[in-house]
């Protein structure tokens, strides 16, 4: 009887073990694009699709990530209304000042796949194609060459830029893989045209992904980098390795949903819209082609409402630790020899933990850190050019514990795409920052460059070698004559 005990136990946690211990080859795409859509609206404080345009997106219309969430919501919601956006953009059109090419482009790509203002999207990609460097001609090229206009004279100006090794950059010096990634998206619809160059560029591609699938961009493995490339390949059909980048994306996800831009981090708005576009890309096809759009019917996600806290853990320890004295109960009064020294040992036993968990304090993580996640270090950013031209407003970057003002540049360049230039060694604490968002040393005279200060002072040492703490409040500043503190 007692082996038969035994062996009805052991096959009980192997059922058990067995069936939430299995991993699965390729992830649940859908629920993973629910989870993010939960994560949106608690952010924006709604329940479904219509809201999140309506009360989410509407307030800051124009203004990024704003139409790429438009892009998205309609991708997986084609029969969401956006008539209140339209006119909310089609204002801010209207009264914003300085408003960048990449902007007119961007909101020229959400018209396209809105069905909206083709005067609007023809003027952009005259006007606007090629005004703010290679992602000014990246961004026109979408709307032109997915929309059915006039793209070819685009797609050569862009393959101006392309280098040796296939690859795209900002600085045209060095390939990197996510400009080189969206150039592939702009020109996937022209690929019978242009085979040869796309074919090299994806090459980089192949050649230039990690071991585990993943992808960097300025040295730091990212889930932004990798989602551009999962677009990339969606938009040109090609799935080789594609379920080995998908299960690598997935692991950039958070419990709250979100995605972090580097494993570990906090969600972001940047991460998570890029991975959600990539994520739709996979189930859908290539979100930025507007034929890939089907009736899929009205939003039916919901949002969890119940917050993960510390004392359900508790309830589900102490469930745990009722059940295994259940279990010693079954098992002891089975037994022909019943020893009471046994029974009094594990009765103590239990009893103590019950009672020691019982009056132990369980809290999440988040409740632990108060919603902030262990070793992270809170700081901010902005970054001033050339005439006070604001090229990034104030900003909190997270950062790890121990960054220097570069890390936390690079950090920011990435979440808010804004290309540096720089070189020296971050080994030798060397790094000179030669330029930011295309805007370089010597463009306005001899003596004219970038210069950074923390909380007001200017170091008198690299960025590379200054290291930040919590609060710290980072300017960097564009000087024409090279005089600081100006």
């Amino acid at each position: 009887m007692k082996n038969k005990v035994i062996v009805f136990l052991t096959v009980i946690v192997l059922i058990f073990t067995g069936a939430t211990g299995v991993k699965a080859d390729t992830p649940d795409i859908d629920d993973c694009i629910n989870k993010t859509l939960e994560y949106e609206y608690k952010e924006a404080a709604v329940t479904d699709a219509q809201s999140f345009v309506n009360d989410g997106l509407m307030a800051v219309a124009g203004v990024s990530p704003c139409e790429w969430w438009v892009i998205n919501i309609k991708a997986l919601y084609p029969e969401t209304d956006f008539s209140e956006y339209v006119k909310a953009v089609e204002k801010y059109l209207d009264e914003a000042e300085n408003i960048k090419p990449t902007d007119y482009e961007r909101i020229a790509l959400a018209f396209y796949i809105l069905g909206e203002k083709d005067d609007f999207i023809r003027e952009v990609i005259k006007e606007q194609t090629g005004k703010m460097g290679i992602m000014s001609v990246i961004y026109g090229l979408m709307p032109a060459a997915y929309g059915g206009y006039d793209a070819d004279y685009i797609a050569d100006s862009l393959l101006e830029f392309q280098l040796p090794d296939g690859s795209f950059s900002v600085n045209q010096k060095a390939g990197d893989v996510d400009v080189t990634a969206m150039a592939l998206q702009a020109m996937a619809p022209l690929r019978e045209k242009y085979e040869e160059k796309i074919n090299k560029a994806l090459e980089y591609l192949n050649n230039n992904m990690t071991e585990n699938g993943g992808y960097k961009s300025m040295g730091t493995e990212n889930s932004e980098s990798l989602a551009q490339v999962i677009m990339a390949k969606t938009a040109l059909k090609d799935t080789e390795n594609m379920d080995i980048l998908i299960n690598e994306l997935i692991t950039y996800q958070n419990e709250d949903g979100g995605f972090c831009h580097i494993k570990g981090g906090k969600s972001n708005s940047i991460a998570t819209y890029q991975c959600m576009s990539a994520l739709i890309s996979y189930k859908n096809g290539f979100v930025y082609d507007k034929t890939n759009l089907t009736e899929t019917g009205k939003d039916d996600t919901t949002v969890n409402t119940i917050k993960w806290q510390g004392k359900y853990i508790k309830y589900i320890v102490l469930s745990a630790l009722g059940i295994g004295y259940a279990v010693f109960l079954v098992v002891f009064f089975i037994r022909k020899k019943k020893k009471k020294s046994v029974f009094m040992t594990f009765t103590i036993v239990f009893v103590g933990l019950a009672v020691y968990f019982s009056l132990s304090d369980f809290k999440t993580k988040d409740e632990y850190y108060d919603v902030k996640t262990s070793g992270e270090v809170v700081t901010y950013l902005e970054i001033t050019g050339h005439g006070k031209e604001v090229i990034l407003s104030e900003k909190e970057i997270d950062i790890k514990e121990g960054d220097s003002a570069f890390d936390q540049l690079l950090t920011a360049s990435m979440i808010y795409e804004i290309p540096v230039d720089y070189n020296g060694s971050k080994v030798f604490s060397s790094i000179y920052v030669k330029a930011i968002a295309g805007m370089a040393e010597f463009d306005y005279g001899n003596m004219s460059g970038w210069t950074y200060s923390v909380n007001g002072e200017f170091p008198n040492v690299s960025c590379s070698a200054y290291k930040l703490s919590e609060g710290d409040y980072v300017r960097w500043i564009y000087t024409d004559d090279g005089k600081v503190g100006q």
